[in-house]
């Protein structure tokens, strides 16, 4: 169920970024949450697959779950570093960005809650792949899948119902 929202977030960040233009094309901070969209969503179809390919190669349960959180918490840190495509659009949309931020408390407080999801996902993640919890558990997993989940959906709403910044 997961990958099959994440493949459905995929499919429609590109459609809807470039509908809201009205020139057609995407605005930097647009492109900056496609980005990411696209980013968290396909990381999210993927490792919702990952335990089961980890079980068909003959994985134990405590070792797929560490593996499966390991290589989570690897991707939230990898999709928080700016790519060089994504470090323009940021450079080239700032000024406009944290204007807007800076007008809302809201904008703000929708900023950190995100980054708090994702780094508590991290924490989660990381605690799992050690054993903090004991054995590794597929708990922490699913949580984390939801936790990609919710910041795909939010990047989803923000591409929908925000108004473009340029």
């Amino acid at each position: 169920m997961i990958a099959e929202i994440s493949l459905g977030l995929v499919g429609f960040t590109a459609v809807v970024a470039v509908l809201r233009r009205p020139d057609g094309g995407l605005g930097s901070i647009n492109l900056f949450r496609s980005l990411h969209l696209l980013g968290y969503a396909s990381a999210t179809l993927l490792l919702s697959l990952f335990p089961s390919l980890l079980a068909a190669i003959g994985c134990e349960p405590e070792a797929m779950w560490r593996i499966s959180s390991f290589a989570m918490s690897l991707t939230g840190v990898v999709g928080l570093i700016p790519s060089p495509r994504q470090r323009q659009s940021i450079s080239l949309g700032r000024d406009a960005m944290w204007k807007r931020f800076g007008e809302s408390i809201a904008m703000k407080s929708r900023l950190f809650a995100l980054l708090g999801l994702l780094a508590f996902n991290l924490v989660l993640q990381l605690a799992n792949a050690v054993g903090l919890f004991g054995l590794p558990q597929f708990w922490p997993f699913l949580l984390g899948l939801l936790c990609f989940l919710i910041y795909c959906l939010a990047q989803f709403a923000s591409l929908l119902f925000m108004e473009p910044s340029e």
